[in-house]
């Protein structure tokens, strides 16, 4: 009997593992541009960012952009918009995490792994 307690409280701790979602993979022509739309909420702290810069020998990051709950709702969520352009042909990884940037030591919440194949 003391057994299913323990079950529950097992099954119910956080593993402290981001929550990783798939990779997805955009095509796209050299000098052209394209963007990257991640979805978050500002309001509780935690934003976008890209994990390295080995993305620069192929991408250039132009801009980036906010867009605060456009649905207008209470706590509605938010919108990060990364804006790139393909310098060069071949494929390239853009890792995005999502933390709290002034936790430095706390591990992302989410990660995304976006393929960018530029031809």
């Amino acid at each position: 009997m003391k057994l299913i307690p323990l079950l529950l409280v097992a099954g119910a701790c956080n593993t402290g593992k981001p929550d990783t979602t798939r990779q997805d993979t955009i095509r796209v022509t050299v000098n052209e541009s394209f963007k990257i739309e991640l979805g978050t909420s500002m309001g509780t702290g935690y934003s976008w960012s890209i994990k390295d810069s080995s993305y620069m020998g192929n991408l250039s990051l132009d801009s980036t952009r906010v867009l605060n709950n456009m649905q207008g709702k209470d706590d509605g969520p938010d919108t990060q918009v990364f804006f790139f352009t393909a310098i060069k042909k071949g494929e390239t990884k853009l890792h995005f995490i999502r933390t709290r940037p002034w936790k430095k030591k706390d591990p992302p919440d989410k990660e995304r792994i976006i393929g960018i194949l530029a031809e």
